[in-house]
């Protein structure tokens, strides 16, 4: 039974009681692309080179999956929900310093290594890859329009659907106590002495307590399961620790494959 924590001061503040939740806020069925069902071709083959070269595809699941969540948790808590063009990076911006205690996050993550963001287009038009890139600055989330933004140029990179580890790193979420990134690689980053660099450490610098995220690609349909299944086990009265590593079991019970469930880690 491993807790994860991002320092070891934190080894004394672990709780495994039950928290009392108000508000949360879910992202979810978002539009990368002004062709809503915009899709990579040949999605067989390796993911993050398809990305590199087309971009963002729209993902019908998270849809599916923030509306399981919603009918959980709408009648116990006031919930939230950012769908389409409304999940924007501005929108997400504007929770800073006014955060929900749960936020749910169903999009795109990703981490580049600096060899790698030399042959992405949007870094090559919007940072001077000349000069190394920090790792803060290849990690993030895509929200709404971040497919055109990553295809061609934009004249606003604060709000062009790229959220980097870095500009979250400048956001007050201190009020966030439960933070799920239900994407791709949001665990990833730079390994250094000082931690991972990437999505963790941007949230906790942001001040979020709990984060559940994964380290790789993830399967859309084990991904809804453990989501719906963990939610529905925190609002039963199970500590977050206990309900998440319900939900990995249950996931695991469905499919053994390491793949579909070991990807999935909690921080606290």
């Amino acid at each position: 039974n491993v807790h994860r924590v991002s320092s070891t001061s934190d080894i004394c503040k672990i709780k495994n009681g039950k928290v009392h939740y108000n508000k949360a806020v879910l992202f979810g069925g978002l539009t990368f692309a002004n062709e809503h069902n915009q899709k990579i071709p040949n999605v067989s083959k390796n993911v993050r080179k398809l990305i590199k070269r087309y971009g963002w595809m729209y993902l019908e699941g998270s849809r599916r999956e923030i509306n399981n969540i919603s009918k959980i948790i709408e009648d116990k808590i006031n919930t939230q929900l950012y769908t389409d063009f409304a999940g924007s990076e501005s929108t997400f911006k504007s929770l800073s310093y006014e955060a929900p205690d749960i936020l749910h996050i169903a999009t795109h993550g990703f981490y580049f290594t600096y060899e790698e963001t030399q042959g992405i287009q949007y870094y090559q038009t919007n940072y001077n890859v000349d000069e190394y890139l920090p790792a803060m600055k290849r990690a993030g989330l895509v929200f709404s329009g971040g497919h055109d933004s990553w295809n061609k140029p934009t004249s606003n990179i604060n709000n062009d659907g790229i959220l980097t580890a870095e500009e979250i790193s400048g956001m007050n979420l201190e009020n966030v106590d439960l933070l799920v990134l239900s994407a791709c690689q949001t665990g990833c980053g730079l390994a250094t002495s000082e931690g991972i660099i990437g999505l963790p450490k941007a949230f906790k610098l942001a001040g979020v307590n709990t984060i559940i995220m994964s380290l790789w690609d993830v399967d859309d349909m084990a991904t809804e399961m453990m989501m719906t299944t963990f939610y529905k086990n925190l609002f039963e009265g199970y500590s977050k620790k206990e309900a998440f590593t319900k939900a990995i079991n249950d996931v695991k019970e469905w499919n053994s494959n390491p793949y579909y469930w070991a990807a999935f880690i909690m921080l606290e």
